[in-house]
């Protein structure tokens, strides 16, 4: 990493360079600073660091107290806008997921509605079919006993008439 770029990150927060091309000797840029200097900045905001932003600026620019707290804004500005896209990105991450998440329980709670509703359909089934056998029941098994009773009953009383017939005579 380039001197200037080290310092910027690790240790000063913004740096003027006067002389690029002799101060800093590995940067793949320092020769397109040909009598000019720069002024970097870290571009940082809530405690992130999003990069740095260098400029090639004339020499008395890059003194010039003015000059390095406009660039210094202007490293805040781009600091503050990465910081916002990068909130943005994040809430549409987050209310994408939502949207799954709610689109997902819609499903489920389609698939179980019409679960309840085939039971519900089994469960009045079931009961109609109970009547009907309760029904049956009672028509076949006790309507013969009623009827066997009835005839019994029937015989007995016609015995019985029988019985009081012959006394009387």
């Amino acid at each position: 990493m380039p001197r200037c770029c080290d310092l910027v990150l690790h240790h000063n927060r913004f740096l003027v360079t006067k002389n690029p091309p002799q101060e800093c000797i590995n940067c793949p840029v320092s020769y397109m600073y040909d009598g000019r200097g720069s002024i970097s900045a870290r571009l940082e905001h809530a405690g992130r660091t999003y990069g740095i932003l260098t400029v090639s600026v004339r020499i008395a620019f890059s003194q010039d107290p003015e000059g390095q707290e406009l660039l210094n804004d202007v490293a805040d500005d781009i600091a503050y806008a990465l910081h916002s896209i990068e909130v943005e990105k994040d809430r549409m991450q987050k209310e994408a997921a939502l949207r799954e998440a709610r689109d997902m329980l819609e499903g489920r709670v389609k698939e179980r509605t019409q679960e309840l509703e085939v039971l519900s359909s089994r469960l009045l089934n079931a009961q109609e079919e109970e009547r009907k056998r309760i029904a049956a029941d009672l028509h076949d098994g006790i309507g013969q006993c009623l009827s066997a009773v009835k005839f019994m009953v029937e015989t007995v009383i016609e015995q019985l008439k029988g019985k009081v017939d012959r006394l009387e005579i």
